[in-house]
C-alpha cells in the first residue's frame, strides 16, 4: 500500500512469548553475571512486580529487580559491575533495579507498606542466601 510518505508494509508485533524470552534470558543474564562478579557484597537478588505477580502485561510491563546488599557495599562498585550489563540488557528490561542494604531497605518499607506487602506476597528470589520473607514484614503488614 503506497502512503504519502513511501510504502506502508506489515511490520509484525513481536509475540507474548518472545518478549517474555527476552526478558527472562535479560534476567538470567544480568542475575548470574552480578552474583558471580559481586560475591558475598551482594546478598541477594528479588524479582517482583507484575512480573513476579504473574498479571506481567508485555507491551507495557517492566521488570522489577531488588538487589539487597552488604551494609558495607559502595554503591560505586555496584555501578561498576552493573552498568555494562544494563547497557547490554536495558531495552529488555525497561527499568533500573531498586539496591539497597537491609536496613535501609526495612526503613524504605516501614514508609511504604504497599511495597512491603507486595514484596511478602509476590517476591521471588532470583540468587544469593536464603532471606527470610521477615525481611519485608512492617508494622502494618506483620
Amino acid at each position: 500500500m503506497k502512503h504519502a510518505l513511501g510504502w506502508v508494509g506489515y511490520c509484525p508485533q513481536p509475540s507474548w512469548q518472545s518478549i517474555m524470552t527476552l526478558m527472562n534470558s535479560a534476567i538470567a543474564n544480568l542475575t548470574q553475571s552480578l552474583a558471580a562478579d559481586l560475591g558475598p557484597e551482594l546478598e541477594a537478588i528479588f524479582l517482583f512486580g507484575s512480573q513476579a505477580a504473574g498479571y506481567a502485561q508485555t507491551a507495557v510491563s517492566d521488570t522489577n529487580l531488588l538487589f539487597i546488599t552488604r551494609s558495607d557495599t559502595k554503591i560505586q562498585t555496584i555501578r561498576d559491575y552493573f552498568f555494562p550489563l544494563w547497557q547490554q540488557q536495558k531495552t529488555a528490561l525497561k527499568r533500573a533495579p531498586v539496591v539497597a542494604n537491609q536496613n535501609a531497605l526495612r526503613r524504605h518499607l516501614q514508609l511504604n507498606p504497599h511495597l512491603a506487602l507486595h514484596l511478602l506476597q509476590h517476591a521471588r528470589q532470583l540468587a544469593g542466601e536464603a532471606v527470610s520473607p521477615d525481611l519485608f514484614r512492617t508494622q502494618t503488614n506483620p
